[in-house]
């Protein structure tokens, strides 16, 4: 959130995300995003903490499904999906596998 908590509206409209703790939000910096490289045919495992506080979210991966593997600590049966709504407080590890160009 960047509003003072006076500025604050009704309901709480989260203004960024941060990807390895890069990000940026509308009317702040042009700071860096941050930029993971890939090669083709390797696999990548990503875990994602939502650390919010009250929203959720959608996460996704332009042009590429992804599989769950661990969801909240536990390990899980290998689930492929397109996207995963997180919400505050939950944890995901998934495994994106890099086929043909990434863009």
């Amino acid at each position: 959130y960047h509003y003072l908590s006076p500025d604050a509206p009704a309901v709480p409209a989260p203004s960024s995300t941060l990807v390895n703790g890069l990000g940026r939000y509308d009317g702040g910096p042009d700071s860096d995003l941050a930029v993971i490289s890939v090669e083709a045919g390797k696999r990548y495992r990503f875990r994602l903490v939502s650390i919010s506080c009250d929203p959720n979210f959608t996460f996704s991966v332009d042009n590429h499904t992804f599989t769950i593997i661990e969801v909240d600590g536990v390990n899980s049966e290998p689930l492929e999906v397109d996207s995963i709504q997180i919400f505050a407080g939950q944890r995901y590890s998934i495994v994106v596998s890099i086929f043909g160009l990434f863009r």
